[in-house]
């Protein structure tokens, strides 16, 4: 049998690349590439790049670089279509659902099943007008054009044959219970395991306490309303320390309202041993599906303050986390000192968050289970 995976616009193997610092090995779309190069006869690897990269592959698999932005949008699904039909490939996988418009259709006029790892809604990313520097982004990022995708979104799904659902409010938006995979998230969880790991030397240069911020500096995650938290807890415990480990476009907003305590690390590779050293680890945003960072830093049995919001709640809950609401500044500083100050209880919820991992979200055993159910899937629509 042979099959595709189309991995989404915002995740180019270059990106990924940049993003990571050249360790591929903990991104979960090269470790699926990898276990289905061992399960399936060929591979077929498609993305938005320009550049080749078959050298990151497995012998068995083949990378299709179909272009830029535009290229993906418009000419992947004829270059898709031309390799399902020549190649009589069985499954097509789609990473992230801004690959949707490269199978749109497949699966109505070929013998193709279609399986959308579904890891975020698409139009949430256009739901918040916060900066308009360009015309581009003021078009972007309003609601009108939210409620457009969410349109196209609907469309799009409807020629998806199996979802892969890892949260709520993405059940949900499919609302068709016969054709979803609840399957949580996971991570490489012998990267995170807190008894064989050293705190970054970064932790014996700081005087006082430290929270951890590690994602993107991008309006979603919110990382402004995360410094203005800071500085509110910085009042009731001093010495604290924000360490923030990520790059993006509010870097240099960021860096304006902030003081010498807080540490802009750009995208740094030993993220468990940032995770090993902090007192508590941050993730408010305002949207957020089955959040990688959150997952790391409960893994590594790191208390943890998030925003109740997207797919959070699937996997922090109040027995290993503490919740707080978006864009409240106010209630995240007071959920800091509580968690700096109480170290009984902060132990206790992160002892449980990796309790709660272990259990729950081992990648490993999830990818194992989606190749089992795209093959089971296949082979009974077959007969």
């Amino acid at each position: 049998m042979k099959t595709a995976i189309t991995i989404g616009i915002h995740s180019s193997i270059e990106a990924l690349i940049e993003k990571t610092k050249g360790d591929l090995g903990r991104v979960s779309e090269f470790v699926l590439i990898e276990k289905c190069s061992k399960k399936f006869e060929e591979v077929f690897v498609f993305t938005s790049d320009k550049k080749n990269f078959q050298n990151h592959m497995p012998e068995n698999c083949k990378h299709i670089p179909v272009g830029g932005r535009f290229s993906y949008l418009f000419l992947s699904w004829l270059i898709i279509l031309r390799y399902v039909i020549k190649k009589r490939i069985k499954i097509i996988f789609v990473e992230g659902c801004t690959a949707l418009p490269s199978i749109f259709f497949l699966n109505k006029i070929t013998s193709v099943k279609t399986f959308l790892d579904y890891n975020y809604l698409w139009h949430f990313s256009y739901t918040w007008d916060i900066r308009k520097k360009s015309l581009m982004k003021g078009i972007r990022k309003n609601r009108p054009i939210a409620y457009l995708f969410k349109i196209i979104e609907k469309i799009l799904i409807q020629f998806i044959d199996y979802f892969l659902a890892a949260t709520t409010d993405i059940r949900i938006f499919i609302n068709k219970e016969e054709k979803i995979f609840d399957v949580k998230k996971g991570i490489i969880l012998k990267d995170f395991n807190p008894e064989f790991v050293k705190k970054d030397p970064i932790f014996y240069k700081l005087d006082g306490p430290s929270i951890l911020f590690t994602s993107r500096l991008v309006p979603n995650k919110n990382p402004i309303t995360l410094i203005k938290a800071y500085k509110i807890a910085k009042k009731s415990v001093p010495g604290l320390n924000l360490i923030i480990c990520g790059n993006g476009e509010l870097i240099e907003d960021c860096r304006k309202i902030s003081d010498k305590n807080v540490h802009f690390l750009g995208f740094v590779k030993n993220i468990p041993g940032f995770l090993k050293g902090t007192d508590a680890f941050v993730l408010a945003p305002r949207y957020e599906a089955s959040p990688r960072s959150l997952m790391e830093a409960m893994a590594m049995g790191v208390p943890c303050i998030a925003t109740k919001v997207g797919g959070i709640p699937d996997y922090l809950d109040e027995t290993c986390g503490v919740f707080v609401e978006p864009s409240n500044p106010e209630m995240l500083a007071d959920k800091i000192v509580y968690l700096i100050k109480n170290k009984k209880k902060a132990r206790k919820l992160g002892k449980q968050a990796r309790e709660k991992m272990l259990k729950y979200h081992d990648l490993d055993k999830t990818l194992d289970k989606i190749i089992y159910f795209m093959i089971e899937h296949v082979e009974k629509d077959n007969i």
